[in-house]
């Protein structure tokens, strides 16, 4: 190579390098400390959020049928008031199982019949009988 050549062929490597040393940087690696830190914080964020939506559920057995009450329903962002459906796993189109709720304020009220919408009747050891369903609750938030 020619004297200029080299010269140029230098500068180059010293300006890339240069270049390369001014763009680049390290990420900091976060200690052990910071990140129990910042784990415990994210678990009592979820714990606190996800007990506060948690709804009340009560049952009253009556002679056919049972009533549920669920209390802290989740909210409508945008009005406050709960607007959703209740109805038993898998007869969310079955309308004498289904009851909608629009814009309402307070606990919810469902009545369950014992004798149809998947309601399950086992008997116990003792003579009597449990009935048993799945209900759901979905919010339309």
């Amino acid at each position: 190579m020619k004297p200029f050549t080299q010269l140029v062929y230098a500068a180059l490597q010293i300006i890339t390098i240069a270049t390369l040393a001014t763009h680049g940087a390290q990420i900091p690696t976060a200690t052990k400390e910071a990140l129990s830190e910042l784990e415990a914080e994210a678990s009592d964020s979820y714990a606190t959020s996800k007990s506060s939506i948690e709804p009340t559920v009560r049952i009253k057995c009556l002679s056919g049928s049972m009533l549920i009450t669920i209390k802290d329903a989740p909210l409508n962002h945008e009005t406050g008031l709960f607007s959703g459906m209740i109805y038993p796993k898998g007869l969310s189109k079955n309308s004498t199982c289904l009851s909608e709720y629009r814009d309402h304020d307070g606990p919810l009220r469902y009545k369950l019949p014992l004798r149809s919408c998947n309601t399950m009747p086992q008997e116990t050891d003792d003579g009597g009988i449990e009935f048993f369903n799945t209900i759901v609750l979905q919010p339309h938030l």
